[in-house]
């Protein structure tokens, strides 16, 4: 963080997103995004905010700064692929959860959601579609 003010916003913030005070939890998460926009974090919970508030599209751009600023974490990427996946995006969100789940293979959460989502059949049904579409 950037210094102990930001700090104290950020985990006020957090406090908000936990209790879904989301208003709230979005007005300080994003005041720290513009205190500290280098932190991937930062976009990261901005992006849950927004995501829980049923902004899919606000949430995307949020959970693309954070995988921009911080590539190598997959829990960055599997979030992108849910505001994809929200927003009917099925070939990028198929990308991100394969990608999320080969980047740490250990973990089973990641594993599991790709495995959930992307392999069930009406997921591949509209998949096929969308891509049958574009052709």
């Amino acid at each position: 963080m950037a210094n102990n003010e930001t700090e104290q916003i950020f985990i006020e913030g957090l406090r908000y997103l936990e209790a879904k005070q989301l208003d709230k939890a979005e007005q300080f998460i994003s005041r720290v995004v513009s205190l500290d926009p280098n932190r991937a974090i930062n976009h990261y919970f901005l992006a849950a905010c927004l995501f829980e508030q049923g902004r899919f599209g606000d949430a995307e751009k949020a959970a693309r700064n954070a995988v921009r600023l911080d590539a190598k974490d997959p829990e960055n990427i599997m979030f992108l692929g849910r505001t994809l996946l929200r927003q009917d995006k099925l070939d990028e969100a198929e990308k991100c959860f394969k990608q999320g789940s080969m980047m740490d293979p250990h973990n089973q959460q990641y594993y599991s959601e790709w495995q959930l989502v992307t392999q069930c059949e009406p997921f591949m049904s509209r998949l096929a579609a969308q891509r049958g579409a574009k052709a």
